[in-house]
């Protein structure tokens, strides 16, 4: 029988961090894998600091134009297509719910390439965010879904609870002594990136809400926000401190410091219960609601949320699972065996 061979296609900041702990435990154990790298996050200050930070192994950059969506789609599908037959894998992995992510299972499909979902399974319930599109695509196509959370088990077939690997990556950083030690420290962290909060409607009634914190805001700019913010002339409220995208261990020391968060990041709403922060999530919903139903999170623009007594208790476990790798290892090869 043909030996299993892994194809994994990632591109955007979260699914380098999902995919660490993945990696790291693929090369312990001698399993052949190859990485393809979209270039979905095109800004060297994004994509190649967490790249080198990581230390995350990319065997294959796409460097996709990224002017549009259907362009990038069109684009990464025709260059991974033009890839198979140099590397013949068995399976493809995905993860998350991005463009990259949408591209290569399409590409799996067309190709008769047995598809895993990580991060299977999430959803927001809302059909006008692209990202809610991406997700409920690849899981139709995908047949094993790795899931993050008990709540996304029933939005799937074959589902295997796997628990987020980036709280896998984290609670291992902590055993590391790579986690700083929490502070509430008297500023807020904020992200804003979403689409439908980066119109100039939006984000000037993003601004103006903030502008009523009388703490500085520090807000590491996404190049989406930003174009916007510069193009418009939008003004920023005196309270906010713009910096330049962090690396992931810069966003670490922050979300370990600040007093609380406001952020539309699913990736930073999904992690501040490990932090023991308050987030409050600028949107109508969220494909993280253990996040809010538990008392961290909440959507909308109530203030006195983060304002308001910020020491929480601190939850490592939320998303955990000890095993992932193990099981996802297990289930790839099974899956692999039977084909």
């Amino acid at each position: 029988m043909q030996v299993m061979k892994l194809l994994v296609v990632l591109g955007a900041r979260p699914q380098y961090v999902k995919f660490k702990p993945i990696c790291d435990f693929l090369i312990y154990h001698n399993i052949d894998f190859y990485v393809i790298d979209t270039g979905q996050h095109y800004d060297d200050s994004i994509s190649k600091s967490f790249i080198r930070d990581l230390k995350i192994r990319i065997d294959y950059t796409l460097d996709a134009s990224n002017t549009s969506s259907i362009k990038f789609i069109s684009e990464v599908m025709m260059k991974i297509d033009g890839m198979l037959k140099k590397i013949n894998p068995s399976i493809l992995l995905v993860m998350g719910d991005t463009n990259s992510t949408l591209a290569g299972a399409l590409v799996a499909s067309k190709n008769n390439i047995f598809l895993a979902h990580l991060e299977a399974g999430q959803r927001c319930w809302d059909k006008n965010r692209p990202e809610e599109i991406n997700r409920i695509i690849t899981d139709e196509i995908a047949s094993i879904h790795f899931v993050s959370s008990m709540s996304a088990i029933k939005n799937v077939s074959n589902p295997v609870f796997t628990g987020d690997m980036e709280y896998f990556f984290l609670n291992e950083c902590e055993k590391n002594g790579i986690i700083p030690n929490i502070t509430y420290e008297d500023w807020y962290l904020m992200t804003i990136h979403r689409t439908e909060n980066t119109s100039v409607e939006r984000l000037e009634q993003i601004f103006d809400m903030v502008r009523k914190i009388n703490k500085p805001i520090h807000m590491p700019i996404h190049h989406r926000t930003d174009k916007v913010i510069k193009n418009e002339w939008i003004k920023i409220p005196d309270n906010i401190i713009i910096h330049k995208p962090f690396s992931y261990f810069e966003m670490i020391n922050a979300m370990a410091s600040c007093r609380a968060i406001i952020s539309d990041s699913g990736g930073i709403i999904k992690t501040s219960p490990f932090f023991g922060k308050k987030c409050l999530i600028p949107l109508e919903s969220t494909e993280w609601p253990e996040t809010v139903s538990s008392g961290y999170s909440i959507l909308g623009n109530d203030l006195s949320f983060i304002e308001r007594k910020p020491h929480v208790e601190r939850n490592k476990d939320m998303y955990y699972n000890p095993k992932a790798c193990e099981l996802i290892e297990r289930e790839l090869i099974e899956i692999h065996r039977h084909k």
